[in-house]
């Protein structure tokens, strides 16, 4: 006699279960160590540009004994402009200027007889409403 054995294989219910929250519960944690990591990368490449520009700004006065009026004068040279620098201090980045890590505008402005000559710096991440304690400074 012969008894055949009816046992079908696979994986249970709870199995796939426990499956599919382990792969979950891997995610969320790729997915929060991806978005901390670009976080981090927007905060370096706006600091980073704020120090190239600001050098180029520093570049712009020496070269001219004037600082800039607006940040497209480093890109063009001003009309009537006497200067030996050599444009475009800021190479434009399709015609514009180059924009910070979140994809803002960098904001200067003068600021004769403050500590600084110019203020250059980013709204950060949360654009023109953030408050100023989030703004990203030059300085």
């Amino acid at each position: 006699m012969v008894f055949q054995q009816s046992l079908k294989r696979g994986y249970s219910l709870i199995e796939l279960m426990m499956y599919v929250a382990i792969v979950g519960i891997l995610l969320v944690g790729a997915a929060t160590a991806i978005n901390s990591a670009l976080k981090k990368g927007r905060k370096s490449a706006t600091t980073t540009s704020l120090r190239v520009i600001s050098q180029e700004i520093d570049s712009y006065y020496a070269d001219n004994s004037r600082y800039p009026e607006t940040l497209e004068d480093l890109m063009v040279k001003p009309e009537g402009m006497k200067g030996n620098g050599e444009w475009p201090y800021v190479k434009p980045v399709n015609g514009e200027m180059p924009k910070d890590g979140y994809d803002y505008d960098f904001h200067y402005e003068r600021t004769p007889g403050q500590p600084h000559p110019y203020e250059l710096y980013s709204y950060g991440p949360n654009g023109e409403d953030a408050p100023q304690e989030e703004w990203i400074s030059a300085w």
